[in-house]
């Protein structure tokens, strides 16, 4: 009888393996150090191309780069960007969702309360900061460099 239990837990563990129980939410201190990611931050680059923060000969104008992380372990990101071009006019891009943080490596979970997404999609990876530069490298080999301070 003891074989049939240990077995079934260890089903059980494995089951909850790929659920939020065993990924820490760092929103609590970690290692006696308050979370580095939270405030807010503007994107400045996504795979070394620039995310400029002023008007470009495209005709792109970025007016609002907002990406805020919070204690709670949500985030959210507000993109206002003006189009000179074929439909002018600003469009607002705001999407968010959940954090983790484990030592270097985070989970993030994008498109949540989003409309353009049909459903949350999670990405994990590395991160690394330097000074008020938080750089994310995913699984893919993605990589976005913000900068503490949003533009508004």
């Amino acid at each position: 009888m003891f074989g049939v239990r240990a077995f079934c837990f260890c089903i059980f563990v494995l089951a909850l393996g790929g659920c939020d129980l065993f990924m820490p939410l760092y929103p609590q201190d970690h290692d006696g150090e308050p979370n580095p990611w939270v405030g807010s931050w503007r994107l400045v680059s996504i795979n070394d191309e620039v995310f400029l923060d002023t008007e470009n000969e495209d005709g792109i104008s970025i007016i609002t780069n907002t990406w805020t992380f919070n204690a709670d372990g949500t985030w959210g990101a507000e993109l206002v960007i003006e189009f000179d071009i074929e439909e002018p006019g600003q469009y607002l891009y705001d999407f968010g969702g959940r954090y983790w943080l484990d030592g270097s490596n985070y989970r993030l979970s994008i498109g949540e309360g989003a409309t353009f997404f049909e459903t949350a999609e999670i990405t994990t990876g590395a991160w690394i900061m330097v000074g008020d530069t938080l750089t994310l490298t995913d699984d893919e080999g993605e990589v976005l460099v913000l900068k503490r301070g949003g533009i508004d």
